[in-house]
Order: structure tokens, then sequence, then C-alpha cells
């Protein structure tokens, strides 16, 4: 792992030979850039969850509509509403139902 001390072990050493010219001051900017990145890395961005519709899922599973709600319903998929109480918005994980589809859950 780099640390903040690996970053000034490096500088030590590598500052003296950029200035004496022994590689050029460029690279050990570089070199520098590239470490401090390494070390400060930007947070990661979360996945997007894919959601789908009702009629989706149904016809991923080959079942009724109906079929998706008791499901949902006995908790076997996740019951996601994009607008909380509104009955049209609801949607179901993806990773759920691949799960379903390849046995694994």
């Amino acid at each position: 792992m780099i640390t903040k001390s690996t970053i000034a072990h490096v500088k030590s050493f590598m500052k003296p030979a950029a200035e004496a010219g022994l590689i050029p001051p460029d690279q050990y900017r570089e070199l520098l850039t590239a470490l401090r990145h390494t070390a400060n890395p930007p947070p990661a961005k979360p996945d997007r969850e894919h959601l789908l519709r009702t009629a989706d899922v149904a016809e991923l599973l080959n079942c009724c509509d109906k079929t998706v709600l008791r499901l949902g319903d006995r908790g076997r998929l996740t019951k996601v509403y994009l607008t909380p109480g509104n009955p049209k918005s609801l949607r179901f994980r993806a990773a759920e139902v691949d799960a379903i589809t390849t046995g694994e859950g």
C-alpha cells in the first residue's frame, strides 16, 4: 500500500536525481502524481441497480404478472417503488430475477 511516508521517501531519493539531470523532471512529476493518485484514489461510484417492471419480470420468468406480484408479496423478490404508494412505479431488482432464473435464488 502506498502511504504518505512512501511518497516522502520516493521524493527524497528522486528529487536530487531529477535536479542533477539523471532523470527527466517531467518523469519525476509524473511519478509523484501517479503515487498521489494511488495513495488517495477517487471515491468509486456505486453501481446503478438495474430495475425491471412487473411485465418484464413476468416475461423473463415465463409467468403472468400476478405470479410476479405473489413472489414480491412472499419476499422472493424485493419490491421497489420509484414513487412510494404508486403501484404503477413498482419495480423488481434484476439481480434477484437473474438468481431465480439461474437456480441460485
